[in-house]
């Protein structure tokens, strides 16, 4: 079996650069194309509650994301913990 070519740009549903993380709205598909910058553990919750993201291993790249920048800005115990239920609790 060949090896399975690299994803494209256009094959990538996400982005990261270092400091925030870009994803693809979903919701607009396939007559648009639009990224969504997220800077955080809200905005990523909230992005995945309205179903710009989607398909269970996306939502869970995107979750630890969210989180991962939520950490990196603020560090402690307490930023992890805000940070952990807001995308956690998604629903």
């Amino acid at each position: 079996m060949p090896d399975a070519a690299p994803p494209s740009a256009r094959d990538v549903a996400l982005r990261w650069d270092g400091r925030s993380l870009q994803l693809l709205d979903q919701t607009l598909l396939p007559f648009r194309e639009e990224w969504l910058t997220l800077h955080g553990a809200q905005d990523t919750a909230e992005a995945i509650r309205r179903l710009a993201v989607r398909g269970a291993p996306l939502i869970g790249i995107a979750a630890a994301y969210g989180l991962a920048m939520e950490i990196a800005r603020q560090p402690g115990l307490g930023p992890l913990e805000r940070g952990a239920q807001a995308v956690s609790y998604t629903h």
